[in-house]
């Protein structure tokens, strides 16, 4: 029996957890690395190759076609039961409930996306209020309020505040230090 990686078992409880039992490689896992892990999953027949379909996502591509991954029985069976895998995969035909299948999440660290809709952090509604204020606020004054190293406060400013939330920013330099504000604060 195949002694499964930490990055297998994520691959396989994310498969079973779809209602179809395809395999949605998480994006940090491309190329060489994606074949380290898959391959031997292949070749233990608990992941199988079926050729891509409007359920089945596609992994690779040659000159026969499109072909995508699926979780087997087997690879079900490898699961530990306190893991919960919940598909239920036949050895032939379309899984059940194809078409109506959600992204999966699995509790596995970085395999999950966080929901669109999320409220911002503490921290977040902090330091856009310290910048609303009419005097604005340092970069000192923001580290210690989050307790964020400075170039960590210059990436939130530049990332957060000016892309995520598409606020416009400015920074004015007096008495050698620079205050950073929004412009609706002005």
């Amino acid at each position: 029996m195949l002694k499964l990686t930490d990055s297998q078992m994520k691959i396989l409880l994310m498969a079973a957890q779809r209602d179809d039992g395809s395999v949605v490689l998480p994006s940090s896992l491309r190329g060489a690395a994606a074949r380290r892990v898959i391959e031997p999953l292949l070749r233990a027949e608990l992941l199988e190759e079926l050729p891509a379909s409007d359920w089945l996502q596609a992994r690779r591509s040659s000159e026969d076609g499109s072909f995508g991954l699926r979780i087997t029985l087997g690879g079900q069976q490898a699961i530990p039961a306190d893991r919960g895998a919940r598909a239920s995969i036949s050895d032939a035909g379309t899984p059940p409930g194809v078409g109506a299948a959600e992204p999966a999440t699995c509790s596995a660290k970085g395999f999950t996306e966080p929901p669109e809709n999320t409220q911002p952090s503490r921290k977040q509604t902090m330091v856009v209020e310290m910048l609303r204020r009419s005097e604005g606020a340092t970069l000192k004054e923001i580290a210690i309020a989050t307790g964020w190293q400075p170039h960590s406060v210059r990436g939130f400013l530049s990332g957060t505040v000016k892309k995520k939330l598409g606020l416009a920013t400015k920074s004015d330099k007096a008495n050698g230090e620079r205050r950073y504000s929004t412009e609706e604060a002005r």
